[in-house]
């Protein structure tokens, strides 16, 4: 199973009872409506829209000042968003999919037999597209993804999972994509490299992955229930837990990066009162919050708009944080702060993804057996050799085709022979690729 939790444990700092984030920087559009704001998205620093199952579909051209309720011409419970550009886009809601290239003026309905409930939506061109989804009651449902290579004219299945509910779908190119699945066996991503194949990576029983944002091929990262993020530095091959609150009830509905170090994790806090905003500025090493609705208004999506702004939507709200660095800050270097600290959760791990490294054995001092770390910056073989004082090979221990991050093996203390090592100072040593290091350890007896 491809799923490692770091060694380090993640804890929750102190909650400070300070103001919230002076005025300028977040604030509100909407508040207090009646409306579910479920999806937002930009196509331009001007150009956005809202999915919403009570509003159904809204519409911006002024940078979200302002917005208006685009007619559908049928009633829609608009759930899922994407658009192309201005002019083209899908929108939908249980099995019905709209589409427009026009802007909103005029749609055309797409009703899938093989779905009951659309739970997302990704088109990488004008052509190709997925839509996600399942048929039937839980736990006893099927999930699918369907594909079309021609706009929506037809649809094949591409993918389906009895017991599975597929949750989430992110798309860099028509190429690479991943899928977030929750079922009896706990939770799966599935990653997709060659445009066609899907290959499952079970993480197995941690709370549904509600919300996947990828930087690029490699790096990623997933937010969910129980106030997890996960994240990635092999294209999804392999995961490790970044934030593990802990807390009942939190869950994190959407995660955006704008660089490796710069993002955002938006969700609902029970326990503090509604919506929050969690920011890092090391890739997840440390994410702290700061903002919070009050209420039970709880935040569902974030969105960059490309310009000065992000977006954040959720129950009876639309937010906006204005930057003018944010344009800047694209795949540069993470931002300067301006904002008033809630409150801070750190995490003991890997902020970013890792260079290769052998770490330090432990116990050591040892008599029994010992356990030896090592990170690596990209999936490869690894050899740890284990040498007396004489340079004699003692043990060898082969590791094959892992993925980036963490690994720990463990020596039992014996030689190639199976037979116990005699006490003293001995070394071991790690090759992976065209990485080299040693590092020494000792054996008590």
């Amino acid at each position: 199973m491809l799923w490692r939790r770091a060694l380090s444990l993640i804890t929750l700092g102190v909650i400070l009872n300070l103001p919230l984030a002076p005025a300028g920087e977040w604030e509100f559009i909407i508040d207090g409506s009646k409306d579910l704001y479920r999806v937002v998205q930009f196509v331009s620093p001007l150009e956005g829209w809202i999915a919403s199952p009570t509003a159904g579909l809204l519409h911006s051209s002024d940078g979200g000042d302002n917005w208006e309720v685009v007619d559908l011409k049928e009633r829609v419970e608009a759930r899922v968003l994407h658009f192309l550009n201005k002019s083209e886009g899908w929108v939908g809601g249980g099995n019905l999919l709209l589409h427009t290239k026009d802007g909103g003026r005029s749609w055309r309905r797409m009703e899938f037999e093989e779905l009951e409930i659309i739970t997302d939506l990704c088109f990488a061109s004008s052509q190709k597209g997925w839509v996600a989804g399942y048929k039937g009651k839980p736990p006893h449902h099927e999930g699918k993804l369907l594909y079309t290579d021609d706009g929506g004219g037809s649809w094949k299945i591409g993918w389906r999972s009895k017991g599975e509910t597929p949750y989430k779908l992110f798309f860099l190119d028509d190429r690479n994509g991943w899928l977030s699945a929750f079922g009896g066996s706990g939770q799966r991503i599935y990653r997709m490299t060659d445009g066609e194949r899907w290959e499952a990576v079970e993480l197995g029983m941690i709370g549904p992955i509600m919300d996947l944002f990828f930087i690029d091929e490699k790096e990623g990262w997933g937010a969910g229930w129980g106030g997890e993020i996960i994240h990635t530095c092999d294209g999804g091959r392999s995961w490790e837990i970044q934030l593990n609150t802990g807390f009942p009830g939190l869950t994190f509905y959407a995660v955006l990066f704008i660089n490796r170090k710069e993002g955002w994790a938006v969700g609902l806090a029970p326990f503090r009162g509604g919506g929050v905003v969690l920011h890092t500025e090391d890739g997840g090493g440390k994410w702290e919050e700061i903002f919070r609705t009050g209420g039970m208004k709880y935040l569902r999506d974030i969105c960059y708009t490309g310009g000065d702004s992000i977006f954040v939507v959720g129950n009876g709200v639309i937010l906006r944080y204005r930057d003018p660095d944010l344009r800047r800050m694209i795949g540069i270097k993470p931002l300067e702060r301006r904002m008033t600290i809630l409150g801070e959760v750190k995490g003991r791990g890997w902020a970013v993804c890792p260079e290769t490294e052998l770490l330090q054995n432990y116990p050591n001092p040892f008599n029994l057996e010992t356990w030896i770390p090592f990170r690596l910056s990209k999936p490869s073989d690894a050899v740890i050799r284990i040498y007396d004082v004489k340079g004699r090979i003692v043990k060898e221990i082969r590791v094959e085709a892992e993925g980036a991050g963490l690994h720990v093996v463990r020596w039992d203390g014996r030689d190639s022979r199976g037979e116990e090592v005699s006490g003293g100072t001995y070394f071991y040593s790690l090759e992976a690729g065209r990485f080299k290091a040693v590092r020494k350890m000792t054996v008590i007896k």
